[in-house]
């Protein structure tokens, strides 16, 4: 399984078919052997699926007022593989590379544009795609590696972030959030935001390659 990642745009790029090789050159194996060292496997098993704050939280208060989160329910999921990152630009852009897709069509000179530009410069920050996208580039991945990759369902994902279903409000190494406190942080906070923007030469301080805490909503 692949966790992948997200938003917007056409539709046309599912019509478009990959480069199926015979024989993975060494460009290609290496980037085979990157996807699968990033999988992590999970054990499957019963959990209960959704917003377990009224009945499990210390508060017994709701996490979550979207209603697609309730009822609290059991799912039983089979063993499965996941990936420990999100698809990096990097990775994402060497599947487009190697099959000569063009990606998406956008006005570069725009305001938009710009700011596309940027979101996609940073090697080890999250691809930005649709669905159709996300699809597309798991079907070449199970393709070239032999393996089943696809989308994580939603109880995959959840099963997975909540280390195998436990009653954890942050998905972080123990649970907590730890801001500002030199090696003994776990997430990354707004000032390491900017420090690594201005590291990778990008005006969008809200990008960065470890877990964020938003300080404020964005688009």
């Amino acid at each position: 399984m692949l966790l992948a990642v997200l938003p917007l745009i056409s539709c046309d790029q599912q019509k478009q078919a990959a480069k199926v090789p015979e024989k993975p050159g060494a460009e290609l194996s290496s980037f085979i052997a990157e996807i699968k060292e990033n999988l992590v496997y999970v054990k499957g098993g019963e959990f209960l699926m959704g917003d377990y704050g009224e009945q499990y939280g210390p508060e017994h208060l709701p996490y979550d007022a979207r209603q697609h989160s309730k009822p609290l329910h059991k799912v039983e999921l089979t063993g499965y593989s996941i990936g420990k990152f999100k698809t990096s630009n990097k990775e994402y852009q060497f599947y487009l590379a190697y099959n000569n897709l063009p990606g998406r069509d956008v006005d570069l000179s725009s305001r938009t544009g710009q700011r596309w530009r940027e979101m996609n410069m940073t090697p080890e920050t999250p691809a930005h795609v649709d669905w159709f996208e996300a699809e597309n580039y798991c079907r070449w991945l199970a393709t070239i590696t032999k393996l089943p990759f696809s989308l994580p369902t939603e109880a995959q994902w959840e099963y997975a972030a909540r280390s195998r279903g436990k009653f954890v409000i942050v998905p972080t190494n123990d649970g907590t959030i730890r801001i500002e406190q030199g090696d003994k942080s776990n997430v990354a906070w707004e000032s390491d935001s900017k420090e690594y923007a201005k590291k990778m030469g990008t005006s969008l301080v809200y990008f960065h390659h470890c877990p964020v805490i938003f300080i404020r909503q964005i688009l």
